[in-house]
Protein backbone atom coordinates (compact mmCIF):
# COMPACT_ATOMS: atom_id res chain seq x y z
CA UNK A 1 0.00 0.00 0.00
CA UNK A 2 1.45 3.21 -1.09
CA UNK A 3 -0.32 6.76 0.88
CA UNK A 4 0.47 10.11 1.66
CA UNK A 5 -1.65 10.33 4.70
CA UNK A 6 -0.08 11.46 8.13
CA UNK A 7 0.34 8.51 10.38
CA UNK A 8 0.86 8.98 13.90
CA UNK A 9 3.99 6.80 15.44
CA UNK A 10 3.82 4.62 17.88
CA UNK A 11 5.91 5.07 21.30
CA UNK A 12 9.10 4.46 21.52
CA UNK A 13 9.86 1.58 23.73
CA UNK A 14 12.46 1.97 26.07
CA UNK A 15 16.39 1.27 25.60
CA UNK A 16 15.35 -2.34 27.08
CA UNK A 17 12.18 -2.87 26.95
CA UNK A 18 12.67 -6.95 28.07
CA UNK A 19 10.94 -7.71 31.18
CA UNK A 20 13.58 -7.96 34.41
CA UNK A 21 15.48 -11.19 34.61
CA UNK A 22 13.66 -12.61 31.28
CA UNK A 23 15.74 -15.08 28.95
CA UNK A 24 12.86 -17.08 27.12
CA UNK A 25 14.41 -15.85 23.84
CA UNK A 26 17.71 -16.80 24.21
CA UNK A 27 16.59 -19.77 26.08
CA UNK A 28 14.49 -21.51 22.70
CA UNK A 29 16.88 -19.63 20.21
CA UNK A 30 18.18 -22.53 17.90
CA UNK A 31 20.92 -20.26 16.72
CA UNK A 32 22.29 -19.48 19.51
CA UNK A 33 22.40 -16.00 18.48
CA UNK A 34 22.35 -14.61 22.62
CA UNK A 35 25.66 -14.32 24.70
CA UNK A 36 26.03 -14.91 28.07
CA UNK A 37 24.90 -11.41 28.48
CA UNK A 38 21.95 -11.68 26.53
CA UNK A 39 22.91 -8.87 23.98
CA UNK A 40 21.24 -10.41 20.38
CA UNK A 41 23.72 -11.42 17.45
CA UNK A 42 21.59 -10.92 14.28
CA UNK A 43 23.97 -11.91 11.66
CA UNK A 44 24.05 -15.15 13.69
CA UNK A 45 20.60 -15.45 13.87
CA UNK A 46 19.91 -14.18 10.33
CA UNK A 47 22.66 -16.63 8.96
CA UNK A 48 20.91 -19.78 10.64
CA UNK A 49 17.34 -19.19 9.25
CA UNK A 50 18.14 -18.30 5.69
CA UNK A 51 15.57 -19.70 3.05
CA UNK A 52 16.47 -18.22 -0.10
CA UNK A 53 19.68 -18.79 -2.02
CA UNK A 54 21.03 -14.76 -2.52
CA UNK A 55 20.73 -14.15 1.20
CA UNK A 56 24.54 -15.79 1.81
CA UNK A 57 25.78 -13.86 -1.43
CA UNK A 58 24.55 -10.77 0.06
CA UNK A 59 26.88 -11.71 3.44
CA UNK A 60 29.78 -12.12 1.00
CA UNK A 61 29.92 -7.99 -0.04
CA UNK A 62 30.45 -5.03 2.38
CA UNK A 63 27.62 -3.50 -0.46
CA UNK A 64 25.52 -6.18 0.62
CA UNK A 65 25.90 -5.83 4.36
CA UNK A 66 24.97 -2.48 3.96
CA UNK A 67 22.07 -3.01 2.54
CA UNK A 68 20.65 -6.35 3.90
CA UNK A 69 17.87 -4.84 6.22
CA UNK A 70 16.16 -3.14 3.30
CA UNK A 71 16.57 -5.99 0.99
CA UNK A 72 14.66 -8.57 3.64
CA UNK A 73 12.37 -5.86 4.52
CA UNK A 74 10.89 -5.00 1.02
CA UNK A 75 11.53 -8.77 -0.41
CA UNK A 76 9.41 -10.00 1.96
CA UNK A 77 10.19 -11.46 5.26
CA UNK A 78 8.57 -14.31 5.95
CA UNK A 79 9.91 -15.24 2.32
CA UNK A 80 13.54 -15.08 3.47
CA UNK A 81 13.33 -16.01 6.96
CA UNK A 82 12.54 -19.30 8.85
CA UNK A 83 12.55 -19.09 12.28
CA UNK A 84 10.23 -17.17 14.99
CA UNK A 85 10.84 -18.98 17.95
CA UNK A 86 11.84 -16.25 19.97
CA UNK A 87 9.03 -14.12 19.08
CA UNK A 88 6.58 -16.43 19.88
CA UNK A 89 7.72 -16.93 23.30
CA UNK A 90 8.54 -13.21 24.54
CA UNK A 91 6.26 -11.91 26.86
CA UNK A 92 5.92 -8.69 25.06
CA UNK A 93 4.13 -10.05 22.43
CA UNK A 94 1.39 -11.60 24.75
CA UNK A 95 -0.95 -9.05 23.61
Amino acid sequence: MVTDAVIEADPMLPADPCPPNCTACAKICPSKAFDAEGKFNKMTCLGYTIKHAIYPLALSSEAGLKNIERVINTAGHNYWIGCDECLKVCPLNKG
